[in-house]
């Protein structure tokens, strides 16, 4: 397996469960068969395309950028509850 696909599924398994759904809907998108049993769904990735490689690597993408996104703005809300609506006297 190439260095590519190692580092795809390391970020495959390395994001939240709820995203796994998405990944699942790529691979029977693409009729990538899928084996399934009470441990989870394993899909052989060794034969992947570069057009599902590279749609995964996008979906992979939004996630971080959501991700950072949503924490910049816990960030900035922190920020203003710390400003408006801290206890102490100013």
């Amino acid at each position: 397996m190439s260095a590519d696909l190692l580092d795809l599924k390391k970020r495959i398994e390395n994001i939240d469960d709820i995203h796994h759904k998405k990944i699942l809907e790529i691979f029977l998108k693409h009729n990538i068969n899928v084996s399934e049993n009470r441990n989870g769904c394993f899909i052989n990735i060794s034969n992947l395309s570069q057009e599902i490689q590279n749609e995964i690597i996008e979906f992979l993408k939004y996630i971080n950028k959501q991700e950072k996104t949503l924490s910049d703005v816990e960030k900035i809300k922190k920020k203003y509850k710390k400003s408006f609506f801290s206890n102490e006297e100013k």
